[in-house]
């Protein structure tokens, strides 16, 4: 039988519960918003609202699992986004009908995004509580729980649909009781939190970064910012903003380019979208048993990049009008199923780079925090963008030789996901050559769990102060290669210092008397000779040139 850790259920919970308490807003909100008085304009700035304070929120949150663990800001994030289910309900007391209204929706859906920004706790929990091996399979575990979420919260529509009941006085129907749902999801949420959620195994005493307590904000966010000069930092970076832009096209553009180019209705487009959602969800199940299999994060990422690129230049190229519903469906599938493909190795290659250095030693919520905040920010710009420059108007199509619904503005969505998969490519050459460094370092009889790349840039003062000089590290076989491919070049090669470092890092070899004869002996040779030479014989002897 398996034995599921109480934090993963815990952590699946409230990420189910966030995604609820975002869709099932989503489908009635519209006539929430213009049955108590409010207008189209109130609805887009009441709907970005939610996005909007997740963003905000998420540094300061970030921040207080650096520092208080993760129990502390989770237990006040949910109580907020219950709060908030609260408010959006109360918004329909009639005495509030007009301005107050709209303005207790705005606070609610505030507050839910306050709730939300919770998402960046799961993701810090996890870089701190799973193995660097697990991490693909944990995150994507996560991730498919969102994704029942994303799918549950429009289905909890259809039984709310009925719904006509008067509770302390207060008419309830189909459209508060979205309301009643997020307070109660919110609270099963919180029971998880306090009964199941234990703090990981990690020192949360120590001020970050091995840095005095009274670390300024100022010197906090420089230490984030020199970090960005890290590719396996930075790229992760770009692919979460570039892929969930790119998601946004999909979503912005679909219903009204399907509505015009087949004449669909918003029943026809929620199938699609349904579809959707099931396509990630199957995508999932494949990338957690790839990582199981131990597959690379960034061989994972590169098929998913070049898939993702393929799938919106189909969106750009066959959505066209009077076309076959197939050309509208096709690019849809495809960049549905290339989102789990991206979204987590991007989370376990950023987590293991934050890891990695020693910098941000207790930043992994910061850190976790700044790489959900990107996602945030495609959330935001990028659906206003699309609705500006890449949908094409209905009459432009219409006298078109092309017919395309979408402008070659489209075509930068497949080229963020060309250049994400460059920068994956030179973030895996990267992680080869550390490997391969850590090796030597390992054959040299050097510690390579502790070995770190980065000269001093990004190691704390104590931890540079006491980094190994690499100078003295010795290895036959390395040394043995150098000097074969000196020679092949036609050059001489005499290194005493070599030498000394072999008497340095093996002064008692083969001394079997313990009086240091041996050690007298080779430095001897070592003064006496005159050219590599003359050590030739003496490095046959000892094995070195030795066919492996």
């Amino acid at each position: 039988m398996i034995k599921v850790p109480k934090f993963l259920i815990a952590l699946s919970l409230v990420g189910v519960i966030d995604a609820i308490s975002y869709m099932v807003v989503a489908p009635s909100i519209i006539f929430y918003v213009l049955e108590n008085g409010g207008t189209r304009n109130a609805y887009g700035i009441i709907l970005s609202a939610f996005s909007f304070s997740s963003f905000c929120a998420k540094p300061f949150v970030g921040y207080f699992s650096d520092h208080y663990g993760f129990r502390v800001p989770y237990i006040i994030c949910l109580l907020i986004s219950a709060l908030g289910g609260l408010v959006y309900l109360l918004a329909s007391v009639p005495a509030f009908y007009g301005t107050t209204a709209v303005a207790l929706m705005l606070v609610g859906r505030l507050m839910g995004g306050v709730g939300a920004a919770s998402a960046a706790l799961g993701f810090a929990y996890l870089a701190k509580a799973v193995p660097h091996d697990e991490q693909t399979k944990t995150n994507s575990l996560l991730s498919m729980t969102r994704i029942v979420g994303m799918s549950t919260g429009p289905a909890l529509n259809v039984f709310l649909a009925d719904i006509d009941t008067v509770w302390f006085g207060l008419h309830i129907d189909s459209l508060n009781a979205v309301g009643v749902v997020i307070v109660a999801a919110n609270l099963l949420a919180l029971w998880s939190i306090v009964f199941l959620l234990e703090e990981p195994a990690i020192d949360l005493t120590a001020p970050p970064g091995n840095e005095s307590s009274s670390e300024s904000a100022g010197s906090r966010l420089w230490t984030m910012a020199r970090s960005l000069c890290c590719l396996d930092i930075l790229v992760p970076l770009f692919s979460i903003f570039a892929f969930n832009a790119n998601f946004q096209v999909l979503e912005t553009a679909l219903a009204p380019a399907i509505h015009h180019g087949l004449g669909w209705s918003p029943v026809g487009v929620s199938g699609i979208l349904g579809s959707v959602s099931i396509m990630i969800f199957f995508n999932m199940i494949i990338v957690f048993a790839l990582s199981a299999r131990k597959v690379r994060d960034e061989h994972i990422l590169l098929f998913g990049s070049a898939l993702n690129a393929l799938a919106y230049f189909l969106v750009w190229y066959s959505w066209r009008w009077q076309a076959q519903p197939w050309q509208f469906i096709l690019p849809v599938v495809v960049g549905a199923s290339a989102f789990p493909y991206l979204a987590a190795p991007v989370r376990s290659i950023f987590t293991k780079a934050v890891d990695r250095i020693p910098l941000l030693d207790h930043y992994q919520g910061s850190m976790q925090a700044l790489l959900s905040m990107f996602a945030s920010v495609a959330g935001i710009v990028a659906p206003g963008l699309v609705a500006a420059y890449v949908l094409r108007d209905p009459y432009e199509v219409e006298r078109s030789a092309d017919h395309r619904e979408l402008t070659q503005f489209a075509l930068v969505s497949p080229a963020m996901s060309v250049l994400m998969w460059v920068g994956v490519v030179l973030v895996l050459r990267q992680t080869l050559h550390r490997e391969q460094k850590a090796e030597l370092v390992a054959a040299a009889g050097g510690d390579a769990t502790t070995w770190v790349e980065e000269s001093s840039s990004l190691l704390t003062p104590d931890q540079e102060r006491l980094q190994p000089s690499r100078k003295k590290r010795y290895s036959a076989q390395v040394e043995a290669d150098r000097r074969r491919s000196t020679m092949i070049m036609g050059m001489v090669q005499s290194s005493m210092y070599d030498e000394f470092c072999l008497l340095e890092d093996h002064p008692d070899d083969d001394d079997k008397d313990g009086d240091g004869s041996n050690e007298m002996a080779l430095e001897e040779k070592v003064r006496r000779s005159s050219s590599w030479g003359s050590y030739q014989g003496k490095y046959r002897q000892s094995g070195l040139f030795s066919k492996h």
